[in-house]
């Protein structure tokens, strides 16, 4: 049986033309006037920018988002990218239930106030305007070093 191999050199061509290759795919998204063509690259996509996973905080906390293509809307349509974030304190959502406590935002940036000490979790799903779930979610936790109460107290 004869065996065929692949010299270094032309291995590392084929690896060099196939990354030229998957870079000029992503590049290619856009047109020249710099504005996307619809493709892949127009996915909505999201992530909790701060607090920092495991951070030590105060007991107000600002939940930054970082998004690419969303549009904020709410209403009844159903449209990829559009709508808003559901965020969750402290509690894991459940789609069989519909009474659990969260907040509803149209902006990348929620104040979380009055936070208790110690540790707290915050999921956040991007739902579209109709309110349905878009399959996009983020979670960070952290710790209140202070709570409420403490970070009021002025002197003994």
């Amino acid at each position: 049986m004869k065996r065929t191999t692949v010299s270094k050199f032309k291995f590392g061509e084929l690896v060099f033309i196939g990354l030229f290759l998957a870079a000029f795919s992503l590049f290619n998204c856009f047109g020249d006037d710099g504005k996307s063509t619809g493709t892949v690259a127009d996915t909505p996509a999201f992530n909790i920018d701060s607090p920092t996973e495991g951070a030590s905080l105060g007991n107000t906390v600002l939940l930054k988002l970082k998004t690419l293509h969303i549009t904020y809307k709410v209403d009844t349509t159903k449209v990829e990218g559009q709508g808003h974030f559901h965020v969750f304190l402290d509690v894991s959502p459940n789609p069989a239930r519909s009474n659990y406590t969260h907040m509803v935002t149209v902006g990348d940036t929620v104040t979380l106030g009055g936070l208790g000490a110690g540790p707290h979790s915050v999921i956040v799903s991007f739902h579209y305007a109709d309110h349905s779930y878009s399959g996009l979610s983020d979670n960070v936790n952290f710790t209140v070093a202070v709570s409420a109460k403490e970070s009021f107290n002025i002197g003994d």
